[in-house]
């Protein structure tokens, strides 16, 4: 990670990219995120700003888009 993102700058790029199926191992050491991923991802899923569907893939909600499009630009 070459800049300092906000804590809800991170969930919204890791948000983004598991949607886009980019591997987990992948977004962590893209952004550094080694032990507070699952951290992340627990508070996205939580809130529901992402969900899980069965084959494994991530997929965004509507609320989560909306965050997304706030916190990515």
């Amino acid at each position: 990670m070459t800049k300092k993102h906000s804590p809800l700058n991170i969930i919204a790029i890791i948000c983004t990219k598991l949607e886009q199926g980019v591997p987990e191992e992948d977004i962590r050491k893209s952004l550094d995120l080694e032990n507070e991923f699952l951290f992340y991802v627990e508070f996205a899923l939580e809130n529901n700003w992402i969900v899980k569907v069965e084959d494994g893939r991530y997929k965004l909600t509507t609320y989560g888009k909306e965050f997304v499009s706030v916190f990515r630009s």
